[in-house]
């Protein structure tokens, strides 16, 4: 049995890696087409509210949108960002973990660097009234997303350590192999040639009896 396990632990490991592999690439695959279906909602959702601001919006208010922004996107879990139209400026700003209420141009230069690195991931969306743009809003990934994105790479380690235990396994199962064929192969040696030696010790044993007066022997 053991031999068998020997000589075929080499085909087990192929078996091994290859369903690694493809465990991997499955994985990552899904994982990946759960994130994009949650990004295209995000988009779709933010869309939505685009719309409905411009539907909201009047001449008078076009350019004050505090009131909805309080009230109904502080209440989504999606980071997003407001600027002006004309130098992308912030004007408000939700769920990027900033101070809402700091306007001081140190935190104001955090918040545009956080908004590059949305418009980055996605593309901003223009809020229009009457053909004009108002304002844009950017936002970025939720936290489920960010957390689903690095998923690919615990999936990795998992596969990997699966592949590492395994090979370990197998060389130890080997190592244990090649030491028993090594015993019983100096069992069988000295099997082999214990015969021919006590041949020759029996045969020494008779010449010297041979060698011996006949009156000795007989004692």
């Amino acid at each position: 049995m053991k031999i068998r396990i020997y000589h075929h632990s080499g085909n087990i490991k192929r078996i091994l890696i290859f369903v690694a592999i493809v465990l991997i690439f499955a994985l990552l695959r899904y994982s990946q087409n759960i994130v994009n279906r949650l990004r295209e909602d995000s988009t779709n959702l933010v869309r939505f509210y685009a719309e409905f601001f411009a539907e909201a919006a009047t001449d008078e208010t076009s350019q004050d949108f505090s009131f909805i922004f309080d009230q109904i996107i502080r209440k989504i879990s999606i980071p997003m960002v407001l600027s002006q139209e004309v130098d992308k400026k912030p004007t408000a700003w939700k769920g990027i973990g900033l101070d809402e209420e700091d306007i001081a141009d140190e935190n104001l230069v955090k918040v545009q660097s956080i908004m590059n690195e949305m418009d980055y991931s996605n593309q901003p969306i223009p809020l229009k009234y009457n053909g004009k743009i108002l304002q844009y809003i950017h936002y970025g990934d939720t936290k489920l997303i960010k957390r689903l994105k690095m998923l690919p790479f615990v999936e990795i380690a998992v596969v990997g350590l699966f592949i590492f235990l395994g090979y370990m396994g197998f060389h130890v199962i080997r190592s244990s192999e090649k030491r028993s064929i090594w015993v019983g192969m100096a069992k069988e040696t000295a099997h082999q040639l214990g015969t021919p030696l006590s041949s020759m010790m029996g045969w020494l044993e008779l010449l010297k009896i041979k060698d011996r007066p006949f009156e000795e022997v007989n004692e």
